[in-house]
C-alpha cells in the first residue's frame, strides 16, 4: 500500500490527523534526515517469497507467481514537532499489541500497533481520537492479552468495512507494493 492508503486506514480507524505515513526512500543519512519529525513508527512492507516461504514453514502459504513481481517498501508515519511533545521519552508503560489471527492483515494490525502507541511515546496529542474504533477497542480489550485482543479484534464487524472504505479512499489496494503476497512489520518508535 502506498502512504496515502495507509494513511487514510489510519485516520479512519481512529489515528489522529497529525499522524501520517511518508515513504522512506532510502536507508542512507541523506534521505532519513528528509523525513518529518517525530517518527511515530516504520512499517516495513516485504515480499513473501518461495524462498521465504521455504524457510518459514509456519508463514502462510501463497502462490509462487504472485510473490515474483513483489518488491519492499518502507513507510515512516510522521508529525511535524509540537512543542514539549516533538522528543518526549516513553513514559515507562508496556507498549499495546495484539497477536494476528486474521490472515493477511498484517499492514492492518501494524497501523494499530502504531496508533495505540504513539501517545505514549510522544504525548496526549498523539491519542487515538475518542470515539473511534481504535480507541474504542483499546479501552473494551484493555484487561486482555495479545491472543485475546487478537480474537477479539477477529470478531469486529466494523473492521472490515473501514478498511474496505479506506481502501477506496486511498486510491490502492494491499497488493501495491508489487502486485504480489507481502508481510507487514512495524516498529513502534
Amino acid at each position: 500500500p502506498t502512504p496515502r492508503a495507509l494513511t487514510a486506514l489510519a485516520h479512519k480507524l481512529g489515528i489522529p490527523p497529525s499522524l501520517a505515513f511518508t515513504d522512506i526512500i532510502s536507508l542512507d543519512d541523506w534521505a532519513l534526515d528528509m523525513l518529518p519529525r517525530p517518527v511515530a513508527a516504520v512499517l516495513l512492507l516485504y515480499p513473501l517469497t518461495p524462498a521465504l516461504l521455504a524457510a518459514h514453514p509456519s508463514a502462510p502459504p501463497t502462490d509462487a507467481a504472485d510473490t515474483t513481481a513483489a518488491t519492499a517498501a518502507a513507510s515512516a508515519v510522521t508529525a511535524p514537532p509540537s512543542g514539549a511533545d516533538a522528543g518526549a521519552s516513553a513514559t515507562g508503560d508496556a507498549p499495546w499489541y495484539l497477536t494476528q489471527v486474521v490472515s493477511n492483515a498484517c499492514g492492518t494490525i501494524g497501523v494499530l500497533h502504531t496508533g495505540a502507541n504513539a501517545a505514549t511515546a510522544y504525548g496526549d496529542a498523539y491519542s487515538p481520537v475518542p470515539g473511534s474504533f481504535l480507541a474504542s477497542f483499546m479501552e473494551r480489550t484493555r484487561s486482555l492479552g495479545a491472543g485475546a485482543r487478537g480474537a477479539a479484534l477477529e470478531a469486529e464487524e466494523s473492521l472490515e468495512e473501514i478498511h474496505a472504505t479506506a481502501a477506496a479512499d486511498g486510491g490502492d489496494g494491499p497488493a501495491a507494493a508489487g502486485g504480489g503476497r507481502g508481510h507487514a512489520l512495524c516498529r513502534v518508535c
